[in-house]
């Protein structure tokens, strides 16, 4: 994954309300940019080379539909945004220890 958007907001929550706008705004399209290459990336390369990226094409792999035909943008856009609930259960999941 290229970044961490949560931890990147969570690192930048408390300087993202100062009452500086252009930090504000800065740190706004900071946001805007990096969450357009960490979605658009997988987005981009599935659509563009048939269900590949870079590492799935290294790999020989490819993403289809259960049905076998090529993935179709919704899918895609559907596919990758799920990735918001994987990230969290991955940095969420710890077993409690007292």
């Amino acid at each position: 994954m290229l970044f961490n958007l949560s931890s990147i907001l969570t690192a930048l929550k408390s300087k993202m309300f100062e009452p500086d706008l252009f930090t504000s705004l800065s740190y706004f399209f900071l946001f805007i940019i990096l969450f357009t290459l960490q979605w658009g990336y997988y987005i981009f390369f599935e659509m563009m080379f048939s269900g590949k990226s870079i590492g799935k094409m290294i790999l020989g792999l490819r993403v289809i539909m259960y049905n076998g035909e090529f993935l179709d943008f919704s899918s895609s856009v559907l596919r990758n945004f799920i990735r918001i609930i994987d990230i969290n259960i991955t940095f969420y999941w710890e077993p409690y220890y007292q």
